[in-house]
């Protein structure tokens, strides 16, 4: 039943309006604690969207996660993505319908993959790609890129 859910809202035009949105957890983080960033994607369309919403980040966008975060330091350095990265199959249960002016958000601990070793204003921009990922299941596929925030890291 979902596959022909899923079937119909892929192949029914026009398409959904999704936006992805990123903010930080808060805007001043102490360098030890973890670092949390909400991911929103949300539907501004009439339309409902059947969407991935494993949210997986990974280290750049050839890679076929649906996240790559791209994380610049104070001085304006990209940090470099520290976890290896593992690419998985997307099974139905990976898939969610998102009704319009519906919203699905996930928390990303920036910390547990890159290192935040220097005081000072970080900046995150995050893209949401799906078109590199197989499936059998009809889904929204597309890329997204938010705005960028900053954050604060201290001692």
């Amino acid at each position: 039943m979902l596959y022909l859910l899923c079937l119909f809202l892929t192949l029914h035009r026009p398409t959904p309006v999704l936006e992805l949105k990123i903010a930080p957890e808060k805007q001043t983080f102490e360098m030890k604690e973890a670092i949390n960033l909400l991911v929103s994607l949300e539907n501004k369309g009439s339309l409902a969207a059947v969407v991935d919403k494993r949210f997986l980040p990974g280290p750049d966008e050839s890679f076929g996660q649906e996240i790559t975060l791209l994380v610049t330091g104070p001085k304006e350095h990209p940090l470099p993505y520290l976890v290896l990265f593992e690419p998985s199959t997307l099974n139905p249960d990976d898939l969610e319908i998102l009704g319009p002016r519906h919203s699905l958000t996930q928390t990303l601990t920036l910390s547990n993959a890159y290192v935040f070793g220097e005081e000072g204003t970080y900046q995150v921009q995050a893209i949401y790609d799906t078109t590199l990922i197989q499936s059998p299941v009809p889904f929204w596929r597309g890329r997204l890129v938010s705005l960028p925030i900053t954050f604060e890291v201290r001692k």
